[in-house]
């Protein structure tokens, strides 16, 4: 189970794979970030019916060749806060069809423009809220690419924790290790989601035996790599011999 499921634009979702994810993933506070054309089509039909019907979001759409560029409003919602005027979207090749949100039940946060016509491309919904057991949050996008200011806000609203603030740094983890690959040479800060023995793999040394954050120097293109281990699971021991040394 997971606090925020991405979907990437999967056009077929059947009515069984529909279901599915009704009764596993609306709920529990789980939000739902739906990009493009999601279950446009059911296996049986091409709609914005059934678009809308998986997304909680009413949708519509529009025939249309044109590069679809979202461009974000609305700083006022967390998702969007530090955001507005950034665009987003297909900025080398048309797309058909250009969707949109149509609900005013739905938040606006960003806005498409095309033939001099302003559609609704970004939007936000709450469902069952007060609910702890029921409470979803349906997020929808007419535009792909979502920005990484985005996705951040998106992971951080959700309680998801961020391992770095810092938009070059790539960062894969589990529960024994974490990894940082960036293209740029500069000090890096990695915050961990508790207290760790932290042991640097590359260097073959413990950089910490307890600490929450780890600050290093990074060499560009790089990938540093760190294991994690309970901190009280280590002790230090120090053997005297006979000699006294």
């Amino acid at each position: 189970e997971h606090k925020v499921y991405i979907m990437l634009s999967p056009i077929e979702v059947t009515a069984e794979e529909s279901a599915a994810i009704d009764k596993y993933i609306k709920k529990n506070g789980h939000v739902v970030v739906w990009v493009y054309a999601c279950g446009y089509s059911d296996g049986v039909t091409l709609s914005t019916d059934n678009i809308s019907a998986l997304t909680g979001i009413n949708v519509k759409e529009v025939a249309s060749s044109s590069i679809i560029n979202v461009r974000i409003n609305n700083d006022e919602n967390e998702l969007t806060k530090g955001l507005k005027g950034i665009k987003y979207g297909n900025s080398t090749q048309g797309v058909n069809p250009l969707l949109y949100v149509e609900d005013d039940s739905a938040e606006k946060l960003g806005v498409m423009i095309e033939s001099g016509k302003e559609r609704t491309g970004l939007a936000v919904k709450k469902f069952n809220a007060g609910n702890a057991a029921e409470e979803w949050t349906s997020v929808y996008s007419g535009a792909m690419n979502l920005p990484v200011g985005l996705l951040r806000n998106i992971l951080k609203n959700a309680g998801v924790h961020i391992y770095s603030e810092n938009s070059n740094d790539v960062i894969f983890s589990n529960a024994n290790y974490v990894a940082l690959y960036s293209g740029f040479s500069e000090k890096k800060t990695i915050k961990l989601d508790g207290n760790y023995a932290v042991y640097d793999v590359n260097k073959g040394e413990y950089y910490s035996m307890n600490t929450n954050v780890i600050e290093y120097d990074h060499n560009a293109y790089d990938t540093a790599l760190f294991r994690l281990s309970a901190p009280d699971k280590y002790r230090v021991t120090v053997t005297i011999n006979g000699k006294g040394s």
